[in-house]
């Protein structure tokens, strides 16, 4: 355990074992993000003690009397850059009670990774902070390497309508002529997901090390997708209800997506491979498909600003919509070798990449 008092004394920062730790952090984000007891503490332990990677690195805010008042977490993440595997952190949680939200206690929480990182105990750390957050990143030296964009495509109109009163009529009949006209509208797209099916159990085997293995190459920088991760990423335990589109060629898995749903769109979290074309284009309308399938309105995917696949997205009806986030990243100075890191046109990164 490593232990750093700010200059007011007011509170001290510190590293602490997260297997001591879940119940009380799980209050903790209990008390700042109304998180239930149920998915808090369940959370916590797959993400912080389960991952195949290694257990996450967990720093704490205490008060002078002891009181824990904050914390965040880096995930650690097998990653390939330039053909090399290293070890990357991935930033995860970062809560503070209301009366502790000041510039100065989230800045020595957060540069706690920094130094970490300087240390050699992680290649380099990458991160998606909200607007707050961002501006700690940035004082702290983190890089802002880029726009994690969302990208949406509109699949039903009946969907978007409100119900009660008046308004239910018009629903229904939006459901039973405008929809099928935009569905019939956007078939030659749709046809494209022709042979993608959706599995039924989301389970990952030695044919996605294949699969990963034949086209990490194409990408300087990026996450490791074998079987080991994405058992852990998407599991149960996740909380993410994962469903998993496969497209197979003789049995061998020529590439995968991985949807979730939400009330308003089905969320594209992650597809691989991203510079093939077809194999792109075919998921990406299987994703389609399959949130029309859950009457879905829409269906979105977030990734970085730099992708292969935002050639795509336009001719799949896809468009840009206005929110997006900053993605940063922060490696050694006298790392040659992690140069790639900070150009994001080195990057494949999409928003299954980020923290749950």
């Amino acid at each position: 355990m490593s232990e750093q008092t700010s200059p007011q004394s007011s509170f001290r920062v510190q590293e602490e074992d997260p297997a001591t730790l879940l119940e009380p952090l799980a209050e903790l984000l209990r008390a700042t993000r109304n998180r239930t007891e149920r998915d808090a503490v369940q959370l916590l332990r797959w993400k912080y003690l389960d991952n195949p990677d290694g257990r996450a690195v967990v720093w704490t805010i205490r008060s002078r009397g002891g009181e824990l008042v904050g914390f965040t977490a880096c995930i650690p993440r097998r990653t390939h850059v330039a053909g090399r595997g290293v070890v990357a952190w991935n930033g995860a949680d970062f809560s503070i009670l209301p009366q502790y939200r000041t510039l100065g206690p989230a800045i020595e929480l957060r540069r706690q990774a920094t130094i970490a990182i300087a240390q050699g105990r992680a290649d380099f750390l990458y991160a998606h902070p909200n607007s707050q957050m961002a501006a700690v990143h940035r004082r702290v030296g983190h890089q802002a390497l880029g726009e994690m964009q969302r990208w949406a495509r509109p699949l039903s109109v009946a969907e978007r309508l409100p119900t009660g009163g008046w308004k239910t009529p018009l629903r229904s009949i939006a459901r039973l002529v405008i929809d099928p006209l935009l569905h019939c509208a956007q078939s030659p797209l749709l046809l494209r997901s022709r042979g993608v099916r959706v599995a039924p159990r989301v389970e990952f085997d030695e044919r996605f090390d294949r699969l990963f293995a034949r086209h990490a190459g194409r990408f300087e920088v990026v996450g490791v997708r074998d079987a080991r991760y994405l058992n852990w990423r998407w599991a149960p335990d996740s909380g993410t209800n994962a469903q998993l589109l496969l497209d197979e060629l003789d049995s061998e898995v020529q590439g995968f997506a991985i949807v979730t749903e939400q009330p308003d769109q089905l969320l594209v979290r992650d597809l691989f491979p991203a510079h093939e074309p077809q194999v792109a284009q075919r998921l990406l309308a299987a994703a389609s498909r399959q949130a029309i399938a859950q009457r879905r309105p829409n269906v979105s995917f977030t990734l970085l600003d730099s992708s292969p696949l935002h050639s795509l997205l336009p001719n799949q009806l896809f468009s840009r919509r206005a929110d997006a986030s900053e993605a940063f990243v922060f490696f050694p100075p006298n790392r040659a070798d992690l140069e790639p890191v900070g150009r994001a046109s080195a990057w494949y990164l999409t928003s299954g990449d980020r923290d749950v």
